[in-house]
């Protein structure tokens, strides 16, 4: 009988063990997947600011080409503006289908990362 509590204390003692474990990798893997997230999402975030500012400077760049071309400045940059009105009312028209396509790409994108250290 001093036997079976012996070994009884020690499996309940190694099952503690287990479970303290357990939790501890469980939020490591955990703190993982959500750095890899956010080191992604902040590198896209800064991908999309530095293509903001390059489109500016290239729509900056049409618009002076364009007022060389129709000899007014003005009538340039209309021109510039005009377009970007045209692909805001393009964009309205297929807002949902747009957004449904962001969401799908924002989802795939999120359960790569979050599979990638499954993988590791």
């Amino acid at each position: 009988m001093d036997d079976q509590n012996f070994s009884l204390k020690g499996v309940i003692q190694k099952t503690k063990e287990y479970i303290k474990n357990w939790k501890k990798l469980s939020r490591l893997v955990l703190v993982e997947r959500i750095s890899s997230i956010l080191s992604g999402l902040i590198l896209d975030v800064l991908i999309a600011i530095l293509g903001l500012l390059v489109f500016f400077f290239l729509s900056i760049s049409f618009a002076f080409y364009l007022s060389e071309i129709t000899g007014s400045t003005s009538l340039g940059f209309l021109i510039i503006s005009g377009i970007y009105l045209l692909i805001i009312i393009i964009i309205a028209l297929l807002k949902t289908k747009i957004e449904d396509k962001l969401i799908n790409l924002s989802i795939r994108k999120f359960l790569k990362k979050w599979n990638e250290s499954d993988e590791e």
